[in-house]
């Protein structure tokens, strides 16, 4: 029985770094270049692996896009040079407090610390566009998810006390201020660095969106 167990978590282990290599080369593709000019064929011979292995794990190149997203977001334990550092679990954030400023203080550095984190992933969306309907499908999805999540976060702000918009709108403009094209154009176009964006977000979402003393 110890034997079987053994088999199976060996092959488990196997499997788990089989497709953390074919994730790794596909960012790495995608980022060199490009996402329309990386084919299925160069990510599998980068990777070591088949093509039918790819198609069998990922379904497709959109699909890859996605599993890397997704890898990124959960803070894989081993997670490769692209997004190489852990955010902290916003949920535990919001809980810790009551003191609006504090709580929307937490929420913007939880924010930005994700932008930065999938930066290279919105650059790959990016240069992908819309051309693939699922891919197309994904993007559209995301903006949705990102939406509710935001709306969702500054509704527990508002829980603990009025706010300077109202809730439904509050939620929308932190989320378009926490937005990856804001965070893309402001350190990729404007030269900001990852830590003065992090400010900007706490400064500005703040006197957007709390009663303020000096207000």
């Amino acid at each position: 029985m110890e034997e079987v167990k053994a088999r199976r978590t060996r092959r488990t282990e196997k499997a788990e770094a089989t497709r953390r290599r074919v994730l790794d080369a596909a960012v790495r593709l995608f980022v060199e270049r490009g996402y329309h000019s990386t084919t299925i064929e160069s990510i599998a011979d980068a990777a070591d692996v088949s093509v039918e292995t790819i198609y069998k794990r990922f379904g497709s190149k959109a699909g890859m896009l996605k599993a890397a997203r997704d890898a990124a977001v959960a803070d894989a334990p081993e997670p490769d040079e692209f997004f190489s550092f852990p955010a902290p679990p916003i949920e535990e954030a919001l809980r810790s407090s009551t003191d609006q400023q504090v709580l929307l203080r937490s929420l913007a550095e939880f924010s930005s610390r994700r932008l930065e984190r999938l930066a290279p992933f919105h650059r790959m969306l990016r240069s992908a566009g819309t051309g693939d309907p699922e891919l197309g499908d994904f993007i559209a999805a995301d903006h949705t998810a990102r939406r509710e999540r935001q709306r969702a976060n500054i509704a527990t702000i508002a829980a603990h006390g009025p706010l300077h918009l109202p809730a439904d709108e509050a939620g929308d403009t932190y989320a378009a201020l926490a937005n990856p094209d804001v965070y893309l154009l402001l350190t990729d176009q404007f030269g900001w660095t990852p830590e003065r964006f992090r400010a900007w977000l706490i400064d500005t979402s703040a006197r957007l969106l709390l009663l303020l003393d000096d207000q």
